[in-house]
């Protein structure tokens, strides 16, 4: 399991061209990744103020019509849910991330089988796929826990998770115009590489028509978390 998860970073190649429909793949790797993803969130809210989040929970929960009761009540579930914020935050992060790669394999099967691309494959093997191809995210999830320990006082916040995102590395939140683009993870064009490296390696198909065809559940992804 650590090789393939180190040489699907290193030799996407290597893993990608030994790629057999008729062979058993394991999928322990999506459980180190989901635990890392977990982790990572932990460590980085046991990190910030819990005040902070505590201020964060009652914006959210609170308008300008609240009652000073309702304001009240909130606050004290504020309280007795601060230290759990972590925990449940990386766990619907994990559920996420499992999600999305359920929806990416469904969208890339669908394709392959749609297209009459030669090549036996069925569902679970392309889950594996794009399990593998989502290795990415345990760097991702071991560079967010560097950041949290790291850190100083005060420079930690709920959205030090978003470090990764070409909107926080590159574009000012201000222009509108980059609001979509700057949702996106520079992650995510790790994976879609590995995607590309698979249906060209296994497929024998041109690199522009992998790209697009790997692009697309991706563009679905991030207009949803755009618009919703």
């Amino acid at each position: 399991m650590i090789s393939n998860i180190i040489n699907s970073l290193v030799s996407p190649k290597e893993v990608f061209g030994s790629f057999s429909p008729t062979s058993g793949k394991s999928y322990s790797e999506i459980l180190v990744v989901i635990l890392a993803v977990i982790t990572s969130y932990i460590i980085l809210y046991w990190q910030i103020d819990p005040s902070d989040i505590k201020k964060l929970i009652i914006e959210d929960s609170i308008d300008q019509n609240s009652s000073i009761d309702e304001i009240r009540i909130v606050s004290d579930v504020a309280d007795n849910i601060v230290n759990f914020v972590g925990i449940f935050t990386g766990l619907s992060q994990a559920l996420i991330l499992f999600l999305k790669i359920i929806f990416i394999t469904t969208c890339l099967y669908i394709f392959v089988k749609k297209l009459r691309w030669k090549g036996e494959t069925s569902f679970r093997q392309f889950l594996s796929v794009v399990i593998t191809a989502h290795m990415p995210y345990l760097i991702y999830s071991l560079g967010l826990i560097g950041i949290s320990v790291l850190a100083g006082d005060g420079q930690l916040s709920v959205d030090t998770p978003e470090y990764s995102n070409i909107g926080h590395l590159f574009l000012s939140s201000d222009i509108s115009f980059y609001s979509w683009i700057g949702l996106i993870s520079i992650f995510d064009f790790w994976v879609v590489s590995l995607l590309v490296i698979f249906l060209s390696e296994y497929f024998l198909k041109s690199i522009l028509k992998c790209i697009l065809i790997s692009l697309f559940p991706f563009i679905l992804i991030y207009t949803m978390m755009f618009f919703f």
